[in-house]
């Protein structure tokens, strides 16, 4: 049920009003630097933060194949 190709609520989401310009961007945001990650150099998440209201930037450099 979980696996579909479009969203379920599609029809619901098209009866909501769009994002409001005093409410769009009300959520703090936190960006989480990833020193293994894979697909995005630190470089670019760092421009990335640069680029992006973030409330807090927290880092983990925890190395692959360590557990909690």
């Amino acid at each position: 049920m979980m696996v579909r190709p479009t969203s379920f609520f599609q029809e619901d989401l098209s009866k909501r009003a769009a994002f409001s310009e005093e409410r769009y961007g009300s959520v703090d945001k936190v960006f989480v630097l990833c020193g293994e990650d894979a697909s995005l150099t630190p470089d670019y998440q760092r421009w990335m933060v640069k680029n992006s209201p973030v409330k807090e930037v927290m880092e983990i450099n925890e190395p692959s194949g360590s557990t909690l």
